[in-house]
């Protein structure tokens, strides 16, 4: 049964679910002070789930993603189905705090090359009548960083693809086209320039496929040549850095970036070269001495290719940085998947005190100057961010800290009631009891308290639907689990360093990208993963933090840092979770919040400086806007996201006499977000940076028409 969406789709689509890359930073729980640390960093992170717990394993896919499925290979109720978007995971340490490198190498010489091949193109040029809308990546071999940089790309963003292993499968017609002449891709993109596993046969193949079916071919690491309209130049190696120059053609194609701004090539390989014909290649990055770095080049054949002359990794951030411009090229912009950039700190422990990290007993409660000058920052923060930013941070509070025979210095509470509508609140239990001990009634109680505060004191954004539990505890036992639920939560926060590792039965990782994870003893409880930072939850300044910081990484390092060089690290790693998309949030404690004066004699804290130093880097790039989710809205997207990856979309583009539409039919229902397409009448559409993405809802087993305008 065919519905047209046109009049049939509802309008109120769940919100936008792009793309994520979760990160498995190791926890000190010790001190519920989680850190962002490498695989091997120490960790001393009990687990409680019961022996006798059931698993919950995480399905994390492996770097060398496999192929999708033989064309018409049966899956439910398709006939053939879309690989699920989740296949392709490669981005699981872009949270280290010192990632491990993917090494970039020299491309390979391979003899004969693409160009040297005979030509004897025996397609017309003809628009296709039917397109799938998906993109085939091929690779050499499994493990080359273009490969991974370019799958983890398009699968964060949420793109349907299948890869081609050349060493391992042969390229053959009915791999590009179906029995009737459809086409089976929407766009190609080449590991490297290098597949020496291709004879001339498959380069034939290809070449025939991509003209019939006017499909885009994109080279994500490829040497400069004349099939490309370019002599060689001297290439560099990957030790040094190479400042790419946006050219006038590369600020149409990457319009979110800033112009003036370089894009820093840093330890990769490349291979510039000199345009030969401006008319039929244009450069869109360029070294300062004017040679190339990324073309367009169209083919006598009136085929086109975007090269980039430059190696890439999952975890480079020039990649980063192109990925969205060089995908939306290659699907000429319509495409499955969206991207948008997410940035959602959560300040634990409001209210109350914390044990510092030192000598002696010392205590830390947020004081009353330091919440003036917090919610002062704040504002000038989100000031500083792109138009269309709403970044506001989050404040999980404990109710006992209001009690003034618990806490009699009360003007604290004062300085936040002034200021509280200025915050988002979240429920952090009264007293921050650990709830793993305690029973079903005592844990409904601790939150129930919280409700009431909050209720009578007009919080903003507080829902008694979501919550903090104190040390990410509660959610293995069985009275938390039971109290936590009958208080009516149904959204929790987990912790990103608890790997599988630490609790095979409850990870608190993403078991794919931007997806959370039901609770394995209560799934109407959502836990949504979040990411720790080295802003340790007993410091609040700069001498504790950087103290505390070496005393954890000392060896990873070989040294003490200073306290602008943590800051710097930090910045990077949240700089990687900003431009990959992740929806995660973010864990900070109340001790962050105080004001020190800093060596430029102004006003500071551990969270403003973080917060700080993140902001200079992106807003120095990047001009898109970047949104705080509050935590019913994370799993929202999330749990959209997780239906998505599993729905198997197939798209298809099909031309006919009266103008395009796309047909598309899931294994199950989800919605479908496309990029590029403004249909309101099918759909909720939102526009991003610029671009529009329609949010398609889908029923299972139906075909859903919609028209493109």
């Amino acid at each position: 049964m065919i519905v047209d969406a046109a009049t049939d789709a509802p309008t109120d689509a769940p919100t936008d679910a792009p793309a994520d890359a979760p990160a498995d930073a190791p926890t000190d729980a010790a001190t519920d002070a989680p850190t962002d640390a490498p695989a091997d960093a120490p960790a001393d992170a009990p687990t409680d789930a019961p022996a006798d717990a059931p698993t919950d394993a995480p399905t994390d896919a492996p770097a060398d993603a496999p192929t999708d499925a033989p064309p018409d290979a049966g899956t439910g109720c398709l006939t053939t189905p879309s690989a699920p978007i989740a296949q392709f995971s490669v981005a699981g340490e872009i949270g280290a705090l010192v990632p491990t490198k993917v090494s970039s190498e020299p491309l390979a010489e391979v003899s004969p090359t693409r160009e040297m091949w005979p030509t004897w193109i025996t397609l017309a040029a003809v628009a296709p009548a039917e397109v799938e809308q998906r993109i085939l990546l091929i690779a050499s071999t499994a493990n080359e960083p273009s490969f991974l940089a370019a799958g983890s790309a398009l699968a964060r963003i949420g793109v349907p693809f299948a890869t081609l292993i050349a060493t391992q499968e042969t390229l053959v017609a009915d791999r590009l086209r179906t029995a009737t002449g459809g086409c089976r891709f929407s766009g190609v993109i080449l590991a490297n320039s290098e597949i020496g596993a291709f004879d001339a046969n498959e380069w034939q193949r290809l070449d025939d496929f991509e003209l019939a079916c006017d499909v885009r071919e994109v080279e994500w690491f490829a040497r400069a040549a004349s099939a490309i309209g370019l002599t060689a130049q001297p290439p560099f190696a990957s030790n040094v850095t190479v400042p790419a120059l946006l050219t006038a053609g590369g600020a149409t194609r990457f319009p979110y970036l800033r112009a003036s701004a370089p894009v820093e090539l840093r330890d990769v390989y490349g291979y510039p070269g000199h345009v030969i014909d401006p008319a039929v290649t244009t450069p869109l990055l360029q070294t300062a001495a004017g040679d190339a770095l990324a073309v367009v080049h169209t083919r006598p054949d009136g085929r086109q290719v975007l090269a980039l002359l430059f190696d890439s990794s999952p975890l480079s951030r020039h990649a980063m940085l192109l990925e969205f411009g060089v995908i939306d090229w290659v699907s000429r912009g319509l495409f499955l998947g969206a991207r948008r950039l997410y940035l959602t700190p959560q300040i634990d422990d409001v209210f109350i005190s914390a044990d510092l990290w030192g000598p002696g007993n010392a205590t830390y409660r947020t004081d009353a100057a330091s919440v003036q000058f917090f919610a002062d920052w704040q504002g000038e923060a989100a000031a500083r961010l792109p138009t269309g930013s709403t970044f506001v941070t989050q404040l999980a509070f404990n109710g006992v800290g209001t009690d003034p025979t618990q806490y009699p210095d009360t003007a604290p509470i004062t300085a936040w009631r002034a200021r509280q509508n200025e915050f988002v609140w979240i429920n952090h239990t009264w007293n921050h009891e650990n709830l793993d001990g305690l029973s079903a009634a005592q844990t409904q109680q601790e939150i129930a308290l919280d409700c009431t505060l909050a209720a009578s004191w007009g919080l903003e954004g507080f829902t008694c639907a979501t919550m903090v539990t104190p040390d990410v505890s509660g959610l293995d036992t069985t009275g938390s689990l039971a109290g936590i639920t009958a208080a009516g939560v149904r959204v929790v926060v987990s912790d990103t360093s608890i790997t599988a590792a630490l609790n095979p039965d409850n990870p608190g990782t993403n078991p794919s990208f931007n997806v959370g994870r039901a609770n394995p003893w209560h799934p109407e409880l959502y836990q949504v993963p979040r990411h720790p930072t080295n802003v340790f939850y007993n410091c609040s300044t700069p001498e504790q933090n950087v103290n505390q910081f070496n005393f954890l990484y000392h060896d990873e390092f070989g040294r003490d840092l200073t306290y602008d060089e943590t800051v710097a690290l930090e910045a990077d790693v949240a700089l990687r979770y900003l431009l990959s998309y992740d929806v995660d949030p973010l864990m900070f404690h109340q001790a962050n919040l105080r004001m020190f004066t800093g060596a430029d004699l102004a006003p500071h804290s551990l969270y403003a400086d973080w917060i700080d130093a993140l902001i200079d880097r992106y807003t120095a790039q990047v001009t898109l806007p970047v949104w705080t989710l509050r935590l019913e809205d994370i799993a929202g997207v999330m749990q959209d996201r997780g239906a998505y990856d599993a729905c198997q979309i197939r798209a298809v583009k099909i031309a006919g006499a009266t103008g395009s539409h796309l047909e598309l039919t899931s294994a199950a229902v989800c919605v479908a977000p496309i990029t590029g397409l403004n249909a309101p009448a099918s759909g909720r559409v939102e526009v991003y940076g610029g671009v529009p993405t329609t949010f398609v809802p889908l029923p299972a087993c139906q075909t859903v028409s919609i028209p493109i305008p």
